[in-house]
C-alpha cells in the first residue's frame, strides 16, 4: 500500500481519535479507524492499526478492547473521571471572582478533557447566567500573582478599593504614612464565603495584625 505524506502522523491521529471520540459507551472498530484515517489523507492496513494500538498501550494509553462479534476499542481511563469534571465545572460556575467570559472559557477547556459524546452531556447541565459573577477580568490574574508571590516567599504591594454609586473606582483610606499602598507578606490563599481570602502580615505592622480577604478589591504586585 503506497504511503501518503501524512503517514508519520498516523499513530498520532489514532491516539487523537481515542481521546476525542471514545469512552465506555462509544467505541471504534479497526475498520472505523481506517476510514477516519483515509478522511485525513492517510492510508493504513489492518495489521498496522493493531501494531499502533499495541504501541500506544505500551506507551501508557489505556486502550481497552471489548470483544463481541467484532473487536471494539475505547479509551478506558482519563486524567479526570466524569464525576471529577462535574465537580471542577461546578466550582468554576459558583466562583464569584471568575467572570462569565472566563467561566465559559475554563468550562470549554474542562469539557475538552472528556470525549466529545461526554462533553455533549455537560451542555444540558451547565448554567452560569443566573449566578453572581465578577465583571473584572483582572481579578483572575491577580489571584495567580498572589499565589506566585506566596510560592516564592515575596512580599506584595496592593491598594484596597471599592466602587461609589457612580460605579467609579475609589481607593481606600490613607494609612499613617499618608499612602493608600499596603505591603504584606502572604502565608496562603484560599476561599471563604465565596471570596478570595489572603491571610498575611502587613509590612511594618505588629505581627499579630493580619490582613484577611478584601471586601471590594485590590490592585497588587509582588516585590
Amino acid at each position: 500500500m503506497p504511503k501518503s505524506k501524512n503517514q508519520k502522523q498516523k499513530i498520532l491521529y489514532i491516539m487523537k481519535f481515542f481521546y476525542e471520540e471514545t469512552d465506555e459507551e462509544h467505541t471504534l472498530t479497526v475498520n472505523e479507524i481506517i476510514a477516519k484515517l483515509e478522511r485525513n489523507g492517510i492510508s493504513a492496513a489492518r495489521r498496522s492499526i493493531y501494531d499502533d494500538i499495541r504501541t500506544l498501550q505500551a506507551f501508557g494509553v489505556d486502550i481497552v478492547m471489548r470483544k463481541s462479534k467484532i473487536s471494539e476499542y475505547f479509551l478506558g481511563s482519563r486524567v479526570f473521571e466524569m464525576a471529577e469534571l462535574k465537580i471542577l465545572i461546578d466550582s468554576v460556575q459558583s466562583s464569584r471572582f471568575v467572570t462569565k467570559k472566563k467561566s465559559e472559557s475554563l468550562i470549554k477547556k474542562l469539557k475538552s478533557l472528556a470525549s466529545k459524546p461526554q462533553a455533549r452531556e455537560f451542555s444540558g447541565q451547565i448554567y452560569i447566567y443566573d449566578r453572581i459573577k465578577s465583571m473584572n477580568e483582572s481579578i483572575f490574574y491577580n489571584v495567580d500573582t498572589l499565589h506566585n508571590a506566596i510560592a516564592s516567599t515575596r512580599k506584595i504591594t496592593f491598594r484596597y478599593y471599592d466602587y461609589n454609586i457612580k460605579r467609579e473606582k475609589v481607593c481606600g483610606k490613607y494609612d499613617v504614612r499618608g499612602t493608600t499602598n499596603r505591603k504584606a507578606s502572604c502565608y496562603y490563599g484560599g476561599r471563604r464565603r465565596g471570596r478570595t481570602a489572603l491571610p498575611a502580615v502587613r509590612h511594618g505592622a505588629d505581627p499579630e495584625d493580619c490582613c484577611g480577604g478584601a471586601q471590594g478589591g485590590s490592585d497588587g504586585r509582588s516585590d
